[in-house]
């Protein structure tokens, strides 16, 4: 049994989110949808000249390559429930599953509950459904090798690791 605790934190959310999005299809289809409204932009540009609404196109371009309204979305929700995201943290991982405990809220997931686990240069998701997972900051491990030992019990319990 491993017991993890940490202060969840703004940044943490908007980072797991970038992280999870960035393996989803969404992504894939928004730089499609991006590299669309350049081409049309540029294209209504030739066609009619610099007027206002041709130049719309570009921001959107932008917007969609850059992922700018997901972390937003996530960002606006977190800001509204503050209390639910932030704060003291406890995650206990013993061979059944994951148990997660913090001041408002607690929760349980099996490790056959798990699908797969992200890992970024800051945090280890634990993905369990679509848009639901538990995060691990990595920040919350005291050197790479405490690190090492907790990839390797993930590996053990969840199949899919990238």
């Amino acid at each position: 049994m491993t017991t993890i605790h940490f202060k969840r934190t703004l940044s943490d959310h908007i980072h797991a989110c970038r992280v999870y999005q960035a393996k989803t299809r969404t992504a894939k289809l928004d730089k499609v949808i991006s590299v669309f409204c350049f081409v049309m932009g540029c294209l209504t540009i030739y066609n009619y000249g610099i007027r206002w609404w041709t130049l719309g196109f570009f921001p959107l371009a932008l917007v969609h390559w850059f992922d700018i309204v997901t972390p937003l979305r996530v960002w606006m929700s977190i800001k509204r429930n503050i209390k639910l995201y932030t704060g003291e943290y406890e995650l206990i991982f013993d061979h059944e599953g994951v148990h997660a405990k913090s001041g408002v809220l607690g929760g349980y997931v099996s490790w056959e509950g798990y699908n797969t686990v992200l890992e970024s240069d800051k945090v280890f998701l634990l993905v369990y459904g679509r848009w639901f997972y538990t995060i691990v900051p990595k920040r919350v491990f005291a050197d790479e090798k405490e690190m090492g030992v907790f990839r390797e019990m993930l590996k053990g319990k969840i199949k899919k690791i990238s």
